[in-house]
Formats: structure tokens, C-alpha cells, sequence
């Protein structure tokens, strides 16, 4: 089973939830959201 999740706020503590979920092979982050639209297109860049 895997599950696809989205990263709501990227702000710098974001950083830490992105390595985190890349550790599993379960998990996909599919979706990044922030008020800062700039921000948002740099954290799904990663």
C-alpha cells in the first residue's frame, strides 16, 4: 500500500517533513501549498 500526500505550508520546518517522507518508499508527495505562491513552486521543485 502507498499513500500520496500533499505538504500543506512550506515554510523552513517543511524542509524536515519532505526528508522525512522521502525516507519512506510508500510515501508520495504529489501537492505543495503556501500563501507564498513562490514558495510553493520552490518546495515542489524539490
Amino acid at each position: 500500500m502507498s499513500f500520496q500526500v500533499g505538504l500543506i505550508g512550506c515554510g523552513k520546518i517543511s524542509d524536515i517533513h519532505l526528508k522525512d517522507c522521502a525516507c519512506f518508499d510508500d510515501i508520495n508527495t504529489v501537492a505543495c501549498t503556501s500563501l507564498d505562491i513562490a514558495e510553493s513552486h520552490a518546495k515542489a521543485a524539490q
